[in-house]
Formats: structure tokens, C-alpha cells, sequence
């Protein structure tokens, strides 16, 4: 089984597909940093007077967005291009309409709209990607909360991404082997990746 845990992909990684794929990484890794600053500026200095006009270039570009996400997908449906970029979505709440819960706590929305079951992604970056990027956030939102609780909360991260990887056995291994390189190469200590091989036995 090829996969990133082994440093190793299919056959795609030198293709035209490969190609298409870091295509819409250039053109959509900027917009997404962007947005973000933008939405960060709001969330801190909503009152301030130049707000109106950040509001306007924020919306501006979460259009822009999500029309190269939707084309990319409606161009690709049937390739592995089109099947990685739809299971890598980003959530930009729009300024226009009334909030939700989701733009308040993003996190536990995070892995809405990733195929999380789906073993042919364990052939692409995609999987152990979204697991490091989510757990980083965990981190991040803990520390900065200076939260006494934070091995607590990072087991809870760990358990909460192998329940949405159980969908197929396949899948929840390929988690567990994601989450041992992720402990592994941060700074959380033994703990953390002693508790993802206390999971691991459970299986």
C-alpha cells in the first residue's frame, strides 16, 4: 500500500493529473492565506473604520474562491485531481448573511465534507494533511486559551479522528498510522503517541 506514511504515491504524482493538481494549489494556496488574513482583521478589529472596505475585498475573494473550487470540480469530477480538491475544502463564512454556528466554532466542523471513508485518498497527501492541519489547530486554539486541560483536549482531537476515519478498516489504519508520524514529529510528548498505540490495540 502506497501512501504518505512511507514517503511513497501512485503512479499520478508524475502525470498530467499530478500537473492539475498543484495547478489549482498555486492559484488557490494565496486566496485561501488571504481570506483567512482578511477574516482574522474582522474577527479582531470589526469596529474599525476601514472594516467596510476589508468586508468588500473579503467577499470579493470568497467568490473567487469558491468559483475556482466548484469549476475545478465540475472539470474534474471523474479524476483524481477533481477527487482530492473536493475532499479539500475550505469554509469562509459570508459577511452578507445572517452568522451560524459554524462560523463561531470552526473546528468542530472541520471534517465536514471530507470523504473521510474513502480508501482511494489514502494514495494522495490529502488524508494526513487534514489530520495535521486539524490537530495544529486543536494545539493552537489550546494554547492560545492557555487551557489546563490540554492533553485532555488533545486525546479528545486524537479520538475524534479516528471515530471519522472508522468508516472502513482500511481508512481508520491509515489514521492511526498518520497520527503515530504526526506525534512522532511534534513536540507533544510520549504521551500523546502512547495513547494512539493504547487505540491501536483496541482495534
Amino acid at each position: 500500500m502506497k501512501s504518505l506514511v512511507n514517503g511513497s504515491y501512485p503512479d499520478f504524482i508524475v502525470s498530467v493529473e499530478n500537473k492539475k493538481w498543484y495547478d489549482y494549489l498555486k492559484n488557490v494556496n494565496p486566496r485561501v492565506e488571504q481570506l483567512n488574513s482578511l477574516f482574522n482583521y474582522l474577527a479582531n478589529f470589526s469596529n474599525q473604520a476601514a472594516g467596510k472596505k476589508i468586508i468588500k475585498i473579503y467577499q470579493k475573494e470568497r467568490r473567487k474562491y469558491y468559483v475556482l473550487f466548484s469549476e475545478f470540480i465540475r472539470v474534474n469530477d471523474t479524476t483524481w485531481p477533481g477527487l482530492m480538491v473536493v475532499n479539500t475544502p475550505y469554509y469562509f463564512s459570508d459577511l452578507k448573511k445572517k452568522p451560524v454556528i459554524r462560523d463561531f466554532i470552526r473546528l468542530n466542523f472541520y471534517w465536514e465534507g471530507i470523504d473521510t471513508s474513502n480508501p482511494q485518498l489514502i494514495n494522495t497527501p490529502v488524508f494526513c494533511e487534514h489530520i495535521e492541519r486539524y490537530l495544529n489547530r486543536i494545539i493552537e486554539r489550546v494554547n492560545k486559551h492557555n487551557s489546563g486541560f490540554k492533553e485532555y483536549e488533545i486525546k479528545k482531537a486524537i479520538d475524534t479522528v479516528i471515530e471519522r476515519f472508522s468508516g472502513t478498516d482500511i481508512t481508520k489504519r491509515y489514521a492511526i498510522e498518520c497520527l503515530k508520524e504526526y506525534c512522532n514529529k511534534s513536540d507533544q510528548g510520549e504521551s500523546m503517541l502512547n495513547y494512539v498505540f493504547q487505540k491501536e490495540k483496541l482495534m
